[in-house]
């Protein structure tokens, strides 16, 4: 059975080797990185990264979330698999609902984008209770449509101080 434990740099590589095809799609529309320059940086940046590993010792997945700014208790979110993980779909949905309430311990709104054609993972998110908030036409460096999304969890959280780390402080208009 599949078991979590704290990422290592060890275990990017390795996931950087067998992701699905649509998550590498992702990395590469969005930064034009090797999959495991986005891994790698993800596990180094991450508050808490972390591994699903299965019981073989292989790597179905990574996630985390990274700290946005001068705003610690928002957080990017990030997931990626192995197409291993399908062998334990049913567990995996149930489960992640549990890991993404467990980030909202540390962060009030969690958010990313994700690639419009990476659907298995839109319809995750959907499942994990994320909405979804905004279209991006061209975005990153293929200039492909990513969807924004966001939680929240926090009826206290201030979203114009949101606005501000996600835009730099510029107008909405102009992002």
């Amino acid at each position: 059975m599949p078991y979590l434990k704290p990422a290592t740099l060890e275990e990017a590589v390795a996931l950087s080797q067998d992701l699905r095809p649509e998550d590498e799609a992702e990395i590469r529309a969005m930064s034009g990185h090797e999959p495991v320059v986005s891994l790698t940086h993800g596990v180094q940046f991450s508050d808490l990264p972390t591994t699903i590993m299965d019981e073989d010792g292989s790597v179905l997945g990574m996630f985390g979330a990274v700290s946005m700014g001068n705003q610690p208790r928002i957080g990017a979110v990030w997931m990626l698999c192995s197409p291993k993980i399908l062998k334990y779909r049913r567990r995996f949905a149930k489960e992640s609902r549990q890991w993404i309430e467990a980030m909202h311990q540390r962060y009030d709104l969690l958010w990313n984008v994700v690639d419009e054609r990476n659907t298995v993972h839109i319809r995750w998110l959907e499942w994990c209770g994320f909405t979804f908030i905004n279209r991006h036409e061209a975005l990153g460096v293929a200039q492909v449509p990513f969807l924004e999304f966001v939680r929240v969890t926090s009826a206290t959280f201030d979203w114009a101080d949101a606005q501000e780390v996600k835009t730099g402080g510029k107008n909405t208009n102009d992002v």
